[in-house]
């Protein structure tokens, strides 16, 4: 029995506690081996497997294949969208400004936007072109670009992007990366002045950076997180308001 019910698409509290998840539980009817329910609750997905035991001993690796499964897609559809901002801030970059000055890149940039965001959705908004272009010109080499765009939603790209320091922007770039930083999270990070409080503890910002370099990034972007990118929401065809419903 599969069955899907939207939730309501925003938070719900019990005794001043706000409600994290909710994970539906279907019963068993009798004779049936395996329930499986989707619900979406304030802009997440949730599924619940319940199974009898005796007919499906096999229930814990059902669930691990759907994780597996979720946590591949989540990077795949991130990555490509990651690169696909960076190669669009690249290429107006590189082949249709140059090196024009700014009142001219403004006119041009803003009627590329009017069509693309007619065409695609607001994804591709004048203010998010120029999210594009900063992105391109600060970190031109894609080399350096590929592997955190597995890791990181553009979302958290456009948080750092208003960090003017280079070695600051490098260090919390790494850092959401290695350790998943929700935007929440990664703001908090950035009030809290961890940059800087890490400085004054190693003595150095060079220092900082050469421990970056050894530090090894291989996470990835969970589902929870790029499901609830808006970006991610708009380069799908899906409505932030009723997506999860979509996506149930």
């Amino acid at each position: 029995m599969v069955t899907n019910v939207p939730g309501p698409q925003f938070p719900l509290y019990a005794a001043g506690a706000r409600m994290l998840a909710s994970y539906p539980v279907i019963p068993l009817a009798k004779g049936q081996a395996l329930s499986i329910g989707l619900t979406s609750y304030d802009g997440g997905v949730y599924y619940g497997l319940n199974a009898d035991r005796d007919a499906m001993p096999d229930i814990d690796v059902l669930a691990s294949l759907i994780e597996d499964a979720r946590g591949r897609v989540a990077t795949a559809i991130n990555t490509e969208l990651v690169m696909l901002y960076w190669g669009i801030g690249k290429r107006i970059r590189d082949e249709v400004l140059g090196g024009e000055r700014a009142r001219y890149r403004e006119g041009v940039v803003e009627r590329i936007a009017e069509r693309l965001a007619a065409r695609f959705g607001r994804g591709y908004s004048r203010r998010n072109l120029f999210r594009m272009l900063q992105f391109a010109e600060l970190y031109p080499n894609s080399r350096i670009v590929s592997p955190l765009a597995a890791q990181l939603t553009w979302t958290n790209i456009v948080e750092l992007l208003t960090t003017d320091e280079q070695p600051k922007r490098d260090f919390y770039m790494t850092m959401c990366a290695h350790e998943h930083w929700s935007k929440r999270t990664l703001r908090a990070k950035v009030d809290g002045k961890l940059y800087e409080r890490t400085v004054g503890t190693t003595g150095s910002a060079s220092e900082i950076q050469a421990h970056l370099g050894t530090l090894s990034v291989d996470g990835i972007t969970t589902p929870a997180l790029a499901f609830r990118d808006p970006y991610v929401l708009d380069f799908l065809g899906l409505d932030p308001r009723q997506d999860r419903k979509s996506v149930v």
